[in-house]
């Protein structure tokens, strides 16, 4: 019973971690860009029973692939293409339905919205710095990119708009620099178990 309630509580904290992930580049779009504050509601809630699917997923693929860095290409590759099928079906950003959304940033941003919580509660083989690195960009960024897209707004909503979605962008975006480490790390400790 006990491991029954520690999973749930992993679960939680994860879908809880996925969707503060994504709060910046949700807020910055729906609230600041385009002042629709229940669309931000709805994003996050959206996202939170996404994650909770996603914890589940990842979990499997973590038990089935013995080789981490394995499991966790294979955990980005299905979030972010899984993220796509979203924007394109759901959302309406496919690249015939909307040619200017930008396909590697929305594949960028779905990927984290998984792969940061793994990171961040994966198993203890992750280097404190990385993670600890990887939250100070994420904080450090996301405090500037909202400042800036607010500031940007009140200068002209033109130059708010372009800031505030090319600020977004390059924080998903960045976010592959960590993930590239993550990995790098991974088959490190894959080549330990193995030699």
């Amino acid at each position: 019973m006990r491991s029954v309630f520690h999973f749930i509580g992993r679960a939680l904290l994860f879908a809880i971690l996925g969707v503060l992930t994504g709060v910046p580049g949700e807020l910055n779009y729906s609230y600041l860009l385009r002042h629709d504050f229940p669309n931000f509601l709805h994003a996050c809630a959206f996202n939170f029973f996404y994650l909770l699917i996603a914890f589940v997923l990842c979990t499997l693929i973590e038990r089935l692939i013995p080789s981490r860095r394995i499991a966790f290409i294979i955990m980005y590759f299905i979030a972010g293409t899984v993220g796509l099928m979203i924007e394109w079906f759901m959302i309406g950003n496919s690249p015939r339905g909307n040619p200017a959304a930008m396909q590697s940033a929305m594949f960028s941003y779905w990927g984290a919205l998984v792969i940061v919580p793994y990171i961040l509660l994966g198993p203890e083989m992750q280097p404190p710095l990385l993670r600890r690195n990887m939250l100070v960009f994420w904080m450090l960024w996301s405090i500037a990119s909202l400042g800036l897209t607010y500031w940007s707004l009140g200068i002209d909503p033109q130059l708010g708009f372009a800031v505030g979605v090319w600020s977004v962008i390059a924080e998903y975006i960045g976010f592959n620099y960590f993930f590239y480490l993550y990995a790098r790390y991974a088959l490190a400790k894959d080549d330990d178990a193995n030699g």
